[in-house]
């Protein structure tokens, strides 16, 4: 009986001795900091993707989350490039030095597949993308057949100079069933793992349930709570999409703050359309613009006080709100300046 005990015990000694093992190297060093991540992709200038994470794009159905993957691809191929200037939807991104670019689209036909990936390069300013960006029409593959091209793919990236980042355009499909708690919890912990392993980005897109902003069963609310970035997207009735970070691990994008973009028949793409609290600005200097043309009439300069007076006349407001107004004299200016000068005197002149 001691000799079964002994050996009870020396079995789980190794054991332990084995998981010690593997979680040693991940133990807190204060001599040895980790060097802090380049972003892989930033939006608006806010870090949402670094290496070893996950990161979450939520969107209602036909909301513009193909051309948000579609900027996601073109923002590395211009930085490659060393283009500037380009719509890329708020995306930026560092160069992939060498690194693999791997799209999945396993929601679309070829043909919608193939049309995204030359609109991203179209988007970039290149003609064509370059053969470090891997993208495959995958729709209709079974989950497990998934999961076996992504470690399929990862590891022959691994032997050509790494990956730079996955994106996966519906994560839903890598899951039979998106509110199994033990599928989808192993599927999103294998995904981490890879990205920890792989020292890359991995993205995923998924639809939020329908009426709501609860992203899709279990398998939504898992990706949710180990994402580095929760992205979002809202489309409304004039079909301007507004794109923003909620529940981030750094610093939020506010939807007022947030790129907004919309479908342009001009270049035959989604094109940026301005922030919302752009947009506002614009349309308070306008009104602005006609509130002191009609003041000024054919003045060039007027007091302050008589400014005031001739509000209070022209929108029939109380002085006190007059007097705001005149204060923001400094808004009606373009961004290049150009515009009518209003002179406005002080009362003593």
């Amino acid at each position: 009986m001691k000799t079964e005990i002994s050996t009870e015990k020396a079995a789980a000694a190794m054991r332990h001795f084995k998981w010690i093992s593997v979680a040693s190297p991940r133990q807190f060093n204060a001599d040895a900091p980790p060097e802090r991540p380049v972003p892989r992709y930033s939006l608006n200038g806010v870090p949402v993707c670094t290496p070893g994470n996950l990161t979450a794009i939520t969107a209602p159905i036909k909301s513009g989350k193909s051309a948000a993957v579609g900027a996601m691809l073109a923002a590395p191929i211009a930085a490659e490039a060393g283009l500037v200037d380009r719509d890329l939807l708020g995306f930026s991104a560092s160069p992939p030095a060498g690194k693999k670019l791997i799209h999945l689209d396993t929601e679309q036909s070829h043909f919608d597949a193939d049309a995204n990936v030359r609109r991203a390069s179209m988007r970039a300013g290149v003609e064509r993308v370059p053969d470090w960006c891997w993208s495959y029409f995958v729709a209709g593959f079974p989950p497990g057949n998934l999961m076996e091209i992504l470690r399929a793919l990862l590891w022959l990236a691994s032997l050509e100079g790494g990956t730079y980042a996955v994106l996966i355009d519906g994560i839903g499909d890598m899951v039979a069933d998106v509110n199994d708690a033990e599928e989808c919890n192993a599927v999103v912990s294998e995904l981490h793992a890879l990205a920890i392993e792989h020292d890359c980005v991995i993205v995923g897109v998924i639809h939020f349930n329908p009426g709501s902003e609860k992203s899709r069963g279990h398998l939504g609310s898992q990706l949710e709570r180990k994402a580095e970035s929760n992205l979002a997207l809202e489309k409304d009735g004039d079909g301007v999409v507004t794109l923003y970070g909620i529940k981030q691990r750094g610093a939020p994008i506010a939807k007022n703050d947030g790129p907004r973009f919309a479908w342009s028949t001009e270049h035959g793409m989604h094109m940026s359309t301005g922030t919302a609290g752009e947009v506002r600005e614009d349309v308070k200097r306008t009104e602005l613009r006609e509130l002191f043309s009609e003041v000024f009439e054919t003045r060039s300069s007027m007091k302050f006080a008589d400014m005031s007076v001739g509000i209070v006349k022209a929108r029939d407001c109380t002085k006190r709100t007059a007097f705001y107004i005149t204060s923001m004299k400094n808004i009606i200016q373009n961004g290049d300046g150009v515009c009518r000068s209003f002179i406005i005197c002080s009362d003593n002149s």
